[in-house]
């Protein structure tokens, strides 16, 4: 049960790898692409914990929580609370597609 659990949550952190390229290509928005991989991650996480109920595990999945809150605290501010980078990848993104 142990083993299916682990490899479960690893087949979930790379599905979340591949839906957010996918998305990244699809729609060019990287707040929407960061929060999709954040949040499989989290789901990875939380099989990781139902696998082994141990402190480490507790801990990597408050932790992939609190970074997930925060990057998407972020993307919700306009990228203004991580020093203006929004605007310069918006800006780039505009540029490459020639509008």
């Amino acid at each position: 049960m142990t083993a299916a659990l682990h490899l479960m949550a690893a087949m979930v952190a790379l599905s979340g790898l591949v839906a957010a390229l996918f998305i990244l290509l699809g729609t060019r928005r990287v707040d929407v692409t960061v929060g999709v991989f954040l949040d499989l991650l989290v789901a990875a996480g939380l099989l990781r914990l139902a696998a082994a109920s141990t402190w480490s595990a507790i801990i990597g999945a408050g932790a992939i929580l609190g970074i997930r809150q925060i990057v998407m605290w972020a993307f919700r501010r306009g990228g203004r609370a991580l020093g203006g980078w929004r605007p310069l990848i918006t800006r780039h993104l505009r540029t490459e597609s020639g509008t």
